[in-house]
């Protein structure tokens, strides 16, 4: 029980990016960009944008910008990632969603810093791995990696499944209790 991988949460789930712009445009223009991928096997998603040229060149489009992100389960889309920049060209809110280590710039001028790190295990090498998660994700990265990796079953003195349970949830009640 205390294997689980860390990608459970979002392995062969499709997720999809929206960008829109948040304010009025330099283009004065309404711009919607969207990409859907289904997750790799280790929960890794890599999304494809078409962007026209008219919003890079000659000159790049400013705006502040949303970026959603959203998981369909069973038909339904929800909102798992919600943030509204700063205002900022097309091209930079490009490159800081693309790189690790990237940050969107909040309206208040603080940055955003998308990607976090953590030690998780790994079934397939059986061994434990540093892995990126976008922060913002929590119910999907976090919760699950602290389920499976933050607790050792070895803790809980219930043996069956469902007082094992009980006790892990109450573990995660009294965790988010301290957390807030």
């Amino acid at each position: 029980m205390n294997t689980t991988p860390v990608w459970i949460a979002t392995a062969g789930q499709e997720f999809t990016l929206y960008i829109t712009n948040a304010s009025d445009t330099t283009a004065q223009q309404e711009i919607t960009l969207n990409s859907t991928a289904i997750a790799n096997g280790t929960g890794g998603i890599k999304w494809t944008i078409r962007v026209p040229w008219s919003l890079l060149s000659p000159q790049p489009v400013y705006a502040n910008w949303y970026v959603i992100i959203t998981e369909n389960i069973d038909g339904i889309n929800y909102v798992s990632f919600t943030f509204e920049t700063a205002n900022e060209s097309i091209i930079q809110l490009l490159t800081e969603l693309s790189n690790v280590g990237g940050y969107l710039m909040s309206n208040n001028g603080k940055p955003y810093h998308l990607w976090n790190y953590y030690n998780g295990f790994n079934p397939t090498t059986q061994s434990v791995s540093r892995y990126y998660e976008v922060g913002g994700l929590p119910g999907l990265s976090v919760y699950y990696a602290w389920v499976g990796q933050g607790e050792n079953a070895s803790s809980c003195k219930a043996r069956d499944s469902k007082k094992y349970l009980m006790c892990l949830g109450m573990c995660l009640l009294n965790t988010l209790t301290q957390q807030s």
